[in-house]
């Protein structure tokens, strides 16, 4: 997502994102105040919108993720996310699954489409998590490389430094280490995240990548009910168009009632 005033691409400067909102991006200080008159509204809006609903403590994650329930209908729950918070997530989601799966009907099913039929230790679990991430259309950033795949295992194992993935806070490190921690459970990630619901949201998001659900549940049914929760929140469309169009999965942003494309 470029800066919003004046279009800079994140590829060649670093975007700060709006704290009201969560939504608009910035590459300066000068920008955020040029857009503001217009921003001001808006933002005010999405702060309804979006800040009342899930924020995560800075430990967890460092920046909120906004409408949730609907990202996972469209595939889109690690778009348009810091680096940072999508390698914590997608070792987080390994992590709880691993805690999960001795305890429900499908263990042996589980324990195939986990392992793949293979004697593999904690990296290689996680890497086979990732690649099958990565056959699934949508569920990984278009930022995502072998380059990207590399650094998450590594982060997971202890062997990142500060100056390889600077601005990621000891703690989180410390957190992710499956070295120490090779799994987590439901009550560690509600207290970690600060929100009740996490550990379901890890949940929808490994059974897609995995094609299956624990004890073969299909959460299908609850994400649409959830996403539709949050879509009537506000009646205003245009501010979670804003976000993300839950029926093409696209990022865009769409003013209704001027019937206008951004």
């Amino acid at each position: 997502m470029p800066c919003t005033t004046c279009k800079a691409s994140p590829d060649g400067v670093a975007l700060s994102r709006c704290l009201g909102c969560g939504v608009a991006c910035y590459c300066s200080r000068d920008c955020q105040k040029k857009d503001w008159k217009s921003h001001k509204e808006v933002c005010a809006k999405s702060y309804k919108l979006t800040g009342g609903g899930e924020p995560l403590p800075p430990k967890a994650l460092t920046q909120k993720i906004c409408r949730t329930f609907s990202r996972l209908m469209c595939n889109r729950f690690l778009w348009d996310l810091p680096e940072h918070d999508v390698y914590t997530l997608i070792i987080d989601a390994y992590r709880l699954r691993m805690d999960d799966f001795p305890r429900f009907d499908n263990v042996s099913q589980m324990r195939a489409v986990i392992y793949g039929g293979q004697d593999l230790d904690a990296r290689g679990g996680l890497e086979r998590f990732i690649h099958l991430a990565g056959k699934r259309p949508g569920i990984l950033p278009p930022w995502w490389d072998s380059s990207k795949e590399e650094m998450c295992l590594k982060l997971a194992m202890g062997g990142i430094t500060e100056d390889e993935l600077p601005g990621l806070p000891k703690n989180t490190r410390k957190w992710l280490n499956m070295s120490k921690r090779p799994t987590v459970d439901k009550a560690e990630l509600i207290s970690h995240y600060g929100d009740s619901y996490f550990p379901m949201k890890l949940r929808l998001l490994t059974d897609v990548i995995y094609s299956c659900s624990l004890g073969n549940n299909d959460g299908t049914p609850l994400k649409r009910m959830r996403a539709q929760l949050e879509q009537k929140e506000d009646s205003d469309q245009a501010i979670w168009d804003t976000i993300i169009d839950a029926r093409t999965g696209e990022m865009t942003s769409r003013n209704h009632a001027k019937g206008t494309f951004h």
